[in-house]
């Protein structure tokens, strides 16, 4: 039994997806067993658990727990999909999560990140002797995210069981039971005995009671579809119904940092008046998908970095750059005024793979800081996934699709994706293979089994 620690249960935590969900899934393919916790839930050691992970979850609460699995001899995995070490992460939060993930790191078996920029900032950073491995973002379909909230379903009821049956959870409702039949004794004119009676009567029908959930549970059609779930191990397909939007596939896009998400129902707009006919024939889609940014120059107002060279750009092939994000306002008051079209439509898990598989290309600019340049690549993975080429800035994350992307050259690159389709059916043929060989769910539960038969075993 493996114990994940997240710091979310929100589906629409990209962290939690790429990081717990996701790896969960695969490895119960394989014979690994998981329980999921988020935010301030009691942990029940009395699990017995072969290890337990903290996905991106550095708090208080996350530090107390880590020292009592290390009290009870439990291996300690560390998972960090982003640079919380750099000087000004969390520069909105009261929390510091890099504080308590130093000292986490202390009693860790193993750090896990996505890449090797992150692994060489962790160890500039802290003196340590942790080993740190790498295990990428994995390439997430349509279909696990169908299949998480079955996951997420199970987990849940599973959870509450368990609470019942945890000996501490007894043993609190046995003290606190004593305490106030003690007060009430000490209170009472009434007969003892009847008092007494009268007590032992309540105890028994809580108890009866808590059997009631239990049953009311294991026969709720939910969970029957979750406990099929869980014998099964199988992909199953449901039908979700998002109703709100999904965050951007960048592990850095759920910090408490005053993020701001525009409602789904915001129409698609933009830029330009063209008959729909002739958009669809005359002009080539370049999209940007991602995060706003909290931060001047990071995020969408990266384009404007390269805002020259989408208007040379222009001059010589009629496009329309697709914005698919998360702030409206943004994007009318930086991107809509740019010299050529475009449009903006708000992200959803959904819609958003759709308009990026209808692209021509999609464009990651991004500021090289100590934050950017240790993020992993899943939104160059997920585009090259759907098909659509990739122009980006260079960073250590890309270094494996360097030859089936284009890096660092903005304008010969978009202008080679969009007037050379042999080009682009060579790279995304050569992408898919890479993807489907390290970045698949079958890879990345083999890499993950990897590092926790090594953590188990004592061979880290």
């Amino acid at each position: 039994m493996l114990i994940w620690k997240s710091q979310s249960d929100n589906i629409r935590v990209a962290s939690n997806r790429y990081r717990c969900l996701f790896p969960v899934k695969y490895l119960k393919k394989i014979g690994y067993r998981s329980l999921i916790y988020s935010g301030k839930d009691r942990i029940h050691f009395y699990l017995k658990p072969d290890a337990i992970i903290f996905v991106k979850s550095f708090t208080p609460h996350d530090l107390n727990l880590a020292q009592t699995a290390s009290q009870l001899g439990i291996p300690i995995i560390l998972d960090i999909c982003d640079n919380i070490l750099a000087d000004d992460y969390g520069f909105q939060s009261t929390i510091k999560p890099q504080e308590f993930f130093i000292e986490m790191s202390q009693l860790a078996s193993v750090i896990v990140t996505t890449g090797e920029a992150l692994k060489i900032a962790i160890e500039n950073k802290l003196n340590i002797s942790t080993p740190i491995l790498i295990i990428p973002d994995g390439n997430e379909t349509i279909l696990d995210f169908d299949e998480y909230n079955l996951m997420i379903k199970a987990n849940i009821y599973w959870k509450r069981i368990i609470y019942i049956f945890d000996p501490h959870f007894l043993v609190e409702k046995t003290q606190g039971t004593y305490k106030k039949f003690s007060q009430k004794i000490s209170k009472s004119t009434i007969n003892k005995f009847k008092l007494a009676r009268k007590t032992l009567k309540k105890i028994i029908n809580k108890f009866k009671f808590k059997i009631k959930k239990i049953y009311f549970y294991l026969n709720k059609s939910p969970l029957e579809d979750a406990i099929a779930y869980e014998v099964s191990g199988q992909d199953t397909i449901i039908s979700a119904e998002p109703t709100t939007q999904d965050l951007i596939p960048d592990c850095s896009v759920e910090q408490p940092l005053g993020f701001k998400l525009v409602s789904a129902s915001q129409p698609e707009t933009s830029n330009f008046q063209i008959d729909p006919q002739e958009s669809h024939q005359q002009l080539k889609q370049i999209i940007w998908f991602g995060n706003h940014g909290v931060k001047p120059g990071i995020g969408m107002l990266a384009l404007l970095n390269i805002k020259d060279d989408l208007w040379e750009i222009s001059q010589q092939v009629n496009f329309c750059l697709h914005i698919v994000s998360d702030n409206y306002e943004k994007y009318c008051q930086y991107i809509k005024p740019l010299p050529f079209p475009t449009r903006y439509t708000p992200w959803d898990f959904f819609v958003s793979r759709e308009c990026i598989s209808q692209s021509d290309v999609t464009i990651i600019p991004t500021s090289v800081d100590p934050f950017n340049v240790c993020k992993s690549a899943n939104r160059a993975v997920l585009s090259l996934s759907l098909g659509v080429p990739v122009v980006a800035t260079k960073t250590p994350a890309l270094i494996p699709f360097q030859d089936c992307s284009i890096l660092d050259d903005w304008k010969s690159g978009i202008l080679s994706y969009l007037t050379n389709p042999e080009l682009v059916d060579r790279h995304i043929a050569k992408a898919q293979e890479i993807i489907s060989q390290d970045y698949s769910g079958e890879a990345i539960a083999r890499q993950w089994a990897d590092a926790i038969n090594l953590v188990i075993a004592g061979k880290i």
